[in-house]
């Protein structure tokens, strides 16, 4: 069993125990500081609370041995954009995802049978829901409370096995075998269209600056690599590099103004030939 009081100022965890089976209730309870933490495989319950407040934690990786989040698991992660469910998660309890306003996307194993009340409750940023299985039940909070607040989510994908139209009020569904693929994709975001999934670039990723008469490449990194698009209207042109939602410029050119790298050696190489030649 693990537990840390809240105040402990933690930036990185690293849990390399072969034995630990448990996080015990509120074990890293508002610890705002806390970006990252790397479970052991040999965890098996993850007890409420567990990262309640955790406000500055990123991401995080479940291991496939847990198969319950309990209630307020991950409650008030203001930060959380990913999540990665453990494969053999049965149920989630209420409040799970309670008002992790940064969480875009989520892949439900197929494995879960129940999810409890409010578990996505102002997951104001979510746009993708994928759920893996064929039937799951929501009890009788469906369709006001359990995604209530999502304000973005307009992708919600099942595989054609599932047996309803609706996942807790939500439809129309997409039905398709390849949800999976398309969704925690921090450059794109997936479109369904009759059972078809296409991409669209995600607000998130190309939300850095917008300037009128410019003309921007864009170059978003994910885990497959570089992604660019560019935003052209007029003769400026300006390079950003794009990681950690910060958009840095890394080249610009202009008619006039900034010259790039290029141009400056140009310049500097003739003028050391005309003092070559005046020699």
């Amino acid at each position: 069993m693990l537990a840390l009081a809240s105040s402990t100022p933690l930036s990185s965890v690293n849990i390399n125990s072969t034995v630990l089976n448990e996080i015990s209730y509120g074990a890293f309870k508002d610890c705002i500081s806390l970006e990252s933490i790397n479970l052991p495989d040999s965890l098996t319950r993850l007890v409420g609370s567990a990262f309640y407040g955790c406000e500055s934690l990123k991401s995080i990786s479940l291991p496939s041995g847990v198969t319950s989040l309990f209630v307020d698991t991950f409650h008030g992660c203001t930060g959380l954009k990913r999540v990665d469910l453990p494969s053999h998660l049965t149920k989630m309890y209420y409040n799970v995802f309670y008002n992790c306003s940064s969480l875009e996307s989520i892949i439900i194993p197929s494995t879960v049978t129940e999810i409890g009340e409010n578990v996505f409750y102002g997951c104001s940023s979510l746009d993708s829901v994928v759920y893996l299985g064929t039937n799951v039940s929501f009890g009788q909070q469906c369709p006001s409370n359990a995604f209530s607040g999502c304000d973005q989510l307009k992708f919600v994908c099942v595989p054609p096995a599932y047996d309803s139209d609706s996942f807790c009020g939500l439809n129309p569904l997409c039905k398709n075998e390849s949800c999976e693929s398309f969704v925690q994709n921090q450059c794109f975001a997936p479109v369904c269209n009759n059972d078809t999934i296409s991409m669209t670039k995600r607000k998130s990723a190309i939300e850095w600056e917008n300037k009128t008469n410019a003309c921007y490449e864009y170059q978003c990194v994910n885990d497959s690599g570089p992604i660019y698009w560019s935003q052209c209207n007029s003769t400026e042109e300006i390079k950003r590099e794009c990681r950690n939602d910060q958009c840095i410029v890394i080249e610009q050119e202009a008619s006039s103004g900034i010259m790039n790298k290029e141009k400056i050696s140009i310049i500097i190489m003739a003028i050391i030939a005309f003092l070559i030649a005046t020699i």
